[in-house]
């Protein structure tokens, strides 16, 4: 039940409709067995949308503190910080960005040392220098690398950018704004 649309002179085909589970699949859920195939899709599907609100959920956590649950306050931070949470965590996005297109320029047998390397240094000047806290470098390393889940890199960063509207709602107008932005 998909319609197709095929444009004159482009490679590119267009289905209709579409929905996120489509974006979601992969060649090899057709080639597992049922039981993993169903495994890996959900895996993919819960770990993308953690990537999503992991961050948000977080930052509302440490504004409204005193609505966690007394078992849940290990996941707070007990540190001081210098930037604003939401502020660390929009540097450390447009960060990535800026060395995943570093590795891009980057000849291919340096290219994934170099995003290693200059990640894992910068994180730990960063936490050291007083300006994140560790918590901050954790769940955006975390979403990070959950970006590279779907094979549509359209699709990870539309979640990028809903993910930034998040952490701005959360930020400006806390529970609420979490909720409008769902």
């Amino acid at each position: 039940g998909s319609i197709l649309v095929i444009c004159d002179t482009s490679p590119q085909v267009m289905i209709l409709p579409t929905s996120i589970f489509d974006y979601l699949q992969q060649t090899d859920d057709y080639y597992f067995p049922p039981v993993t195939a169903s495994y890996l899709r959900l895996v993919r599907l819960l770990i993308f949308a953690a990537s999503v609100l992991v961050i948000p959920l977080w930052l509302l956590a440490v504004r409204e503190r005193a609505r966690l649950p007394a078992d849940f306050h290990f996941l707070l931070t007990d540190k001081k910080f210098a930037v604003p949470l939401f502020l660390q965590f929009l540097i450390i996005e447009f960060a990535m960005d800026g060395l995943k297109m570093a590795s891009l320029n980057t000849p291919n047998t340096l290219s994934a040392s170099f995003s290693v390397i200059g990640g894992l240094l910068l994180g730990e000047f960063a936490v050291e220098s007083g300006w994140f806290v560790p918590q901050t470098i954790l769940y955006s390393a975390f979403t990070g690398i959950a970006n590279f889940i779907p094979t549509d890199i359209e699709l990870g960063y539309s979640f990028k950018l809903i993910r930034i509207t998040l952490i701005l709602l959360v930020e400006f107008f806390g529970t609420w704004g979490l909720l409008s932005g769902l």
